[in-house]
């Protein structure tokens, strides 16, 4: 069942087609990312869901109801802003109730509402203090906690976790993760950052200039990208990419190993001559850095080796690597989409 359908959205500024048609369906209880660089239209497209931009053609529908012409306020969403948008000189508890009192919810239910959001946060200790006298991750859950009251029927979140230094966003990931399991309120994510949408996401929704490139779970959209844009843009470090006569050969740097360590694989591998140049040492991975001999190309070729791989790889010498024909992808060489796998010969 779809909470959030999206037929035909568009939003043009001019000559600028920020949003350029975009078909989408965002099931009941789902946390649906938006993933995209900046520009890619994806704040747009939530902001045209929230009421907050009129589009310039198609219809969004929440429930069965079509809401493209209706405010914010009538139609049951909340969001969460990268600013969390906290009036400073309120408590916690009543920067919670605000939409309450607005609503003109009596004080007694107002009171209940704000306990149980807080005690769901574990923010009740924090009810007295100001929003200056929290921590970034505070008042993340504070923000939360206001959009939850209204009991909406959606949540949006506009990159709610840029403002947390790494390790705040590694924990808020989780309780942000563990907070819309528990709720089971259909929610969508914006964010530029890869490892937040595939960390989060039941589904992410790729974005580049104004249009969706794919919209999978995250193990499709990262092994089975629709084409070398999505394939390059999720990965750290990205995609290989290999141009040949008329395809492009791709493959993660985790499928790219020293021949000996698939030797006892009985699965096909294709081979190649790697020229290390570069060796940098990560902690838990080593990334190598080198070209494929005999083949041209101005990118490096990266591989990506786990600690657990004790293979000795020095800097200036060759060796003999090999990938499994099943993690070959193969993508059009005008397109870039995704074709069908061939012979690496051809």
């Amino acid at each position: 069942m779809s909470v959030v359908e999206i037929r035909g959205i568009k939003k043009h500024f001019g000559d600028v087609r920020a949003v350029d048609g975009v078909d989408l369906s965002v099931h009941k209880g789902e946390l649906l990312v938006l993933l995209g660089p900046s520009g890619c239209g994806k704040t747009t497209l939530l902001r045209m869901i929230a009421g907050l931009e009129q589009p310039t053609g198609g219809d969004i529908l929440i429930g069965d109801e079509v809401v493209t012409n209706l405010p914010p306020r009538a139609r049951h969403i909340a969001m969460v802003f990268q600013s969390y948008a906290l009036y400073p000189h309120m408590t916690v508890f009543d920067n919670i109730a605000f939409p309450l009192k607005a609503r003109g919810i009596p004080k007694e239910e107002r009171r209940a509402k704000v306990e149980n959001a807080a005690g769901l946060l574990a923010i009740e200790s924090l009810l007295h203090r100001k929003p200056r006298q929290l921590s970034g991750g505070q008042r993340q859950r504070v923000a939360l906690a206001r959009a939850m009251v209204r009991s909406p029927r959606v949540m949006l979140l506009d990159e709610p976790l840029s403002n947390l230094d790494a390790q705040q966003r590694a924990s808020a990931r989780d309780e942000l993760q563990q907070f819309q399991r528990q709720m089971g309120i259909t929610t969508i994510f914006v964010t530029h950052d890869q490892i937040e949408a595939m960390g989060l996401g039941d589904r992410i929704v790729v974005m580049h200039d104004g249009q969706m490139r794919q919209v999978g779970t995250p193990q499709e959209v990262y092994y089975d990208s629709a084409d070398t844009f999505v394939a390059t843009f999720l990965g750290s470090p990205g995609i290989n990419l290999v141009h040949r006569a008329d395809y492009i050969l791709g493959f993660r740097p985790e499928h790219f190993l020293p021949k000996d360590v698939l030797a006892a694989d009985e699965e096909k591998c294709v081979s190649f001559t790697y020229d290390v140049t570069r060796i940098e040492y990560l902690g838990a991975d080593r990334l190598l850095y080198g070209n494929l001999v005999g083949i041209p190309s101005d990118v490096k070729t990266m591989s990506r080796l786990p600690t657990t791989v004790p293979v000795t790889v020095e800097a200036g010498q060759q060796y003999e690597f090999v990938i499994r024909e099943q993690d070959l992808r193969f993508f059009d060489h005008t397109t870039g989409k995704r074709t069908a796998p061939r012979e690496i010969g051809e």
